[in-house]
């Protein structure tokens, strides 16, 4: 394997992340439950749980958002060679501002397009499904916050569906992209972009190592507020723990 490769996962990283339920661990004699909920005290840790509430969704946001891009930018390049006339991003944060230049987009290699499905293995998926759980994830903020653990519960089949199958891909992803990196910094270049290609390939596996951060933080205030919600939330940080240990597996055994 090249060692481009092998630098820019950053096996150490990725453990480090997967792993960060020995670090922000709440244990019941270090949380101090309160038994009135008029008290400051528990209106001030409800103000507080609000900040890592939104976080999940603020995050889930920006990805969607970035799968969103590469999927109309760089998955999109057979049909913007063939199209006539300029196009767009999507409508959407910094995105909706950029606008493609009129010429066509570098003519990528023949030996490139005719694995251009496994370059980006399941990247639609993942862009359609994130952007539903994106719309859910803000009902439920607005209406009932503790519905938010019982949407990962309940997506937790397709969600470890999902990774382990991009995670299964990224190997042979990652080796595509090395191997016409040229191309690839000559379609960043026409996109405008600041991230790289690999940038790009490794969003999905970072953002599913850090659905736990925040979660970590809702339980911890939870518990200290004394909320009848903290058993399904530590059953869904549990889940978020579980499917980046699988993941990180994954990856450890296809790039090795």
């Amino acid at each position: 394997m090249p060692p481009a490769v092998i630098t820019y996962l950053d096996q150490t990283h990725l453990r480090d992340v997967a792993n960060t339920s020995q670090e922000f661990e709440c244990f019941p004699a270090d949380c101090h439950l309160l038994t009135s909920k008029n008290s400051s005290e528990y209106a001030k840790l409800l103000s507080s749980r609000k900040q890592p509430l939104t976080e999940i969704i603020y995050s889930e946001e920006n990805y969607v958002k970035r799968l969103a891009f590469v999927h109309t930018t760089y998955i999109n390049v057979p049909n913007l060679l063939s199209s006539t006339g300029p196009t767009h991003n999507p409508d959407s944060s910094e995105f909706a501002e950029m606008h493609l230049p009129s010429s066509p987009p570098p003519a990528a290699p023949e030996a490139l397009l005719s694995r251009w499905r496994v370059l980006w293995g399941n990247w639609i998926t993942l862009t359609e499904w994130h952007s539903a759980f994106l719309q859910k994830l803000k009902v439920s903020l607005d209406n009932d916050p503790d519905e938010i653990p019982d949407l990962f519960i309940s997506s937790r089949t397709r969600l470890r569906s999902m990774y382990t199958k991009y995670c299964e891909n990224h190997r042979k992803a990652a080796l595509l992209a090395t191997q016409h990196r040229d191309f690839f910094e000559e379609l960043r270049i026409y996109f405008s972009d600041r991230d790289g290609i690999l940038s790009h390939l490794m969003q999905p596996i970072q953002r599913i190592m850090r659905y736990q951060l925040p979660m970590v933080e809702v339980v911890k205030l939870t518990e200290r507020a004394n909320l009848s919600s903290l058993p399904i939330w530590r059953r869904a940080l549990e889940l978020m723990r579980e499917i980046p240990r699988d993941a990180q597996l994954i990856l450890e055994v296809s790039h090795f």
